[in-house]
């Protein structure tokens, strides 16, 4: 007689913290000595199919606890679990599947970023910062000093998807690229993925970086109100209905205008210079197997000045904001069966100003841009097998840019003029993927995704084939592969390297196609039990098509033809190439214990070639870095007293600047020109510019250290205090923000340049206060 199969049965769950009651996302599952085990959803749900039996399981967080029990499994059985949060775990000893949550999954180039890193990393005014955090990471790319831009794995910063609960954000930078947008006290887990994406990320080449917003407190209320050298944020939650309903609330703002404020004359101009941002979320338990939730961002960046005179008043600048709306519902279809389907909504939008009054006549002149979406999305997550975890999905997204919304008014010339360019897509996705276990040799992750793209001209299917695979070479060690292909069917024109508002998002056309990008990758990784320690080597190699640049000779202001009512105004301006990458990424990762942390090395490599810029010929890309490093330290001195510390190195950039200036004779045409506008030129001379290379110069390499000192007391009356230390740039190190020439000529008429280097940020010392009550 053949062999009886034991019945098979599910357990399944919520994995939670105890005392607020929110989900745990990327929490581990772990059959205890064997090498079964899955992970929570982002909703903290997990479903793990076992036969018939007697097992032990632990539960297991970073942060929190581990929490073991005995399962008698005869039926379908949910364990929800309770996690008790546990800052001061000084070692971890688990056992199964939890202690190889890196080595045991197929997963490459993916890093969940510790909120502990995010809480106490020493920042720049000690405003803390996700994607600063980000930046730390090995195969990140920072731009320039300062700034949250962010370059991954070769990858240009149009190139990542950047969700925050469901809802891409479009522009991640508050006042010009020092900040990003969103508050640490809003969000309760950040992932990082690089390199063999899973077949439902879609839309972009290079990275993906999601965040979680908190849901809100169903036991109690509780908030936080902070305090810092240029900005104060806040925030609330608790429970609506307890155990049933919850939300969260947070605020932020800076207030540098209004100290300035009283010290300024009204005729002199005042500046008004702040940012703010708001989140919520609601939360709402149906029932056991039910749930919604709604959230939302809006912030908003001001960068201007108004004058007032007794015959005048003027003002001008630029704004710039946010905003997202989400709306889920998570469904538990059967143990087996989780299903979430999401409506999201994001915003983008630049406005540049200028208006006035002199007695009677008005004058207005005003420019605007924005993208915004409407998307529709669909999960389920199906654990039929012990060694099969499939999920599959479908998405459709509307877009609607408006590059271009200009308007002029002027009350003397009787001019009154708005032109308005729009252009509607359509995106639609669907993926199925199978993450499986290879026995008790190996795990992969096969996917494939299949994404179709409608504009007015033009249509386009990409099919998009994922694979990532690890063999286990020892109980604690993998070899890991990926490959995957991407397509991505919005561009972003941007005029700098700084981060400006002023970038372009446009779809793809007829004239300018979609990006499409393929990446392999090789890997080894290695768990460090004993001291709770995870070594990571990968090698990539990635190639992408379809990156668009301005021509040269052509800018942002350049190519806004504002006036003019043609619709795909920007097509002629700009030119369409390509690029690859290669580099290797090593990162030592602590995340237990009193001391953790993390030390990162790349070595990359990024070349671009566009056929109208550089006479054809490829080139170092303007982010790329040869080398970088990063050590980041964290440790816990006792309850009251924390320490921190971040150092960085990184190679320079390229760059290029005029290389001398040469007089010209102009062309005859040129004379008639400048006669005609009243220029007058002796001999009609002029000066022509002479470039060289577009990389032809790197600048010096950055280094910087920060150092952090976290004081923390909690009172009788259950508030606790935190003063925060932090100093930016310790040793005060002069590193570039930019280089330019200063020209000086010689006896027979040449003028050539000397390279100047402007610095930005010295050493800033920053102490800020935080109340949690």
């Amino acid at each position: 007689m053949g062999q009886q199969h034991r019945p098979r049965y599910v357990v399944s769950g919520f994995i939670m913290d105890s005392l607020s009651h929110e989900t745990l996302p990327a929490a581990v599952v772990a059959v205890v000595n064997t090498t079964f085990g899955t992970t929570t959803n982002n909703f903290g749900y997990y479903s793990l199919p076992l036969d018939g039996g007697d097992y032990e399981v632990e539960f297991s967080y970073v942060g929190y606890t581990p929490y073991r029990t005995r399962l008698t499994l005869h039926s379908d059985t949910t364990v929800n679990v309770k996690l008790k949060g546990d800052i001061h775990i000084q070692e971890v000893t688990i056992s199964g599947e939890s202690r190889h949550e890196t080595s045991r999954s197929a997963r490459m180039g993916t890093h969940l970023l510790p909120k502990k890193a995010i809480e106490n990393i020493p920042m720049i005014f000690g405003e803390r910062d996700v994607l600063r955090v980000v930046q730390l990471m090995p195969g990140v790319q920072k731009g320039h000093d300062g700034s949250n831009d962010i370059y991954v794995r070769g990858g240009s910063t149009d190139q990542n998807l950047i969700i925050l609960d469901g809802a891409p954000v479009y522009n991640v930078s508050h006042l010009m690229g020092m900040f990003s947008l969103f508050n640490g006290n809003a969000i309760k887990s950040t992932e990082l993925i690089k390199g063999g994406f899973p077949a439902r990320y879609g839309g972009r080449l290079s990275s993906v970086i999601e965040m979680v917003m908190e849901e809100g407190d169903m036991q109690r209320y509780h908030g936080n109100f902070s305090i810092g050298l240029i900005s104060a944020s806040g925030a609330l939650q608790g429970p609506i209905v307890k155990d049933k309903v919850s939300f969260i609330l947070t605020g932020r703002r800076t207030y540098v205008d209004a100290l300035l404020r009283p010290w300024v004359r009204e005729d002199e101009g005042v500046p008004s210079v702040y940012f703010y941002d708001f989140t919520a979320k609601i939360n709402w338990k149906i029932n056991e197997t039910n749930r919604l939730f709604l959230s939302g961002y809006f912030g908003q960046d001001k960068f201007g000045i108004r004058m007032k005179t007794a015959i005048e008043k003027s003002k001008m600048g630029l704004d710039w904001g946010n905003a997202t709306a989400t709306l889920r519902w998570n469904s538990i279809l059967s143990p087996s069966i989780f299903s979430n389907l999401t409506a999201a909504y994001s915003l983008y939008g630049l406005n540049i100003y200028q208006e006035g009054q002199i007695t009677d006549l008005k004058y207005r002149f005003r420019y605007a841009s924005r993208i915004q979406n409407v998307a529709l999305k669909w999960d389920i997550n199906y654990t039929p097998h012990p060694n099969h975890q499939l999920k599959a999905g479908l998405s459709c997204t509307g877009y609607l840019f408006e590059p271009k919304v200009s308007e002029e008014k002027d009350s003397e010339l009787n001019i009154d003029t708005i032109n308005r360019v729009r252009v509607y897509s359509l995106e639609t996705a669907l993926y199925v993927e199978d993450d499986m276990r290879l026995g008790d040799w190996g795990r992969a992750n096969i996917g494939f995704r299949a994404s179709y793209y409608a504009a007015s001209r033009y249509h386009h299917v990409t099919p998009e084939p994922r694979a990532s695979i690890a063999v286990f070479l020892h109980p604690q060690v993998s070899l890991k592969a990926a490959f995957s292909i991407m397509g991505q069917y919005v561009h972003l024109l941007s005029s700098s390297g700084f981060g400006l508002p002023s970038d372009l998002w446009i779809p793809a056309t007829r004239a300018i196609p979609r990006q499409l990008g393929w990446q392999t990758s090789l890997g080894l990784s290695y768990d460090i039990s004993p001291i709770g320690a995870t070594l990571s080597v990968e090698g990539y190699y990635k190639q992408a098509s379809g990156a668009i640049h301005y021509k040269e000779g052509t800018s942002f202001l350049g190519s806004l033809d504002i006036f003019s009512p043609t619709k795909y105004f920007w097509e002629d301006k700009i030119t369409q190439g390509k690029s690859w990458s290669a580099g290797m990424e090593v990162l030592l990762q602590r995340k237990v214990g009193s001391l953790s942390g993390w030390v990162g090395y790349t070595l990359s490599f990024t070349r671009m070639q566009f056929p109208e810029i550089n006479f054809g010929n490829s080139f170092w890309a303007p982010y790329d870095r040869r080398h970088a490093f990063t050590t980041v330290l964290l440790y816990e001195i006792n309850d009251q007293w924390s320490l921190s510390a971040t150092l960085v190195f990184s190679t320079g950039t390229t760059f290029v600047i005029p290389e001398s200036n040469h007089p010209i004779v102009l062309a005859p045409y040129l004379q008639r020109f400048h006669q005609s506008v009243g220029r007058h030129l002796d001999n009609f001379y002029d000066n022509a510019t002479k470039y060289g290379a577009i990389d032809q110069l790197r600048m010096e390499n950055y280094h910087r250290l920060d150092l952090g000192a976290q004081w923390h007391k909690k009172t009788a009356r259950n508030l606790t205090h935190q003063l925060s230390f932090d100093i930016y740039n310790v040793y005060c190190r002069r590193n570039p923000f930019f280089y330019y020439p200063e020209f000086t000529t010689d006896s027979n008429g040449y003028t050539f340049s000397q390279l100047y280097k402007f610095s930005l940020f010295p050493i800033i010392p920053t102490i800020s206060y935080s109340l949690t009550f």
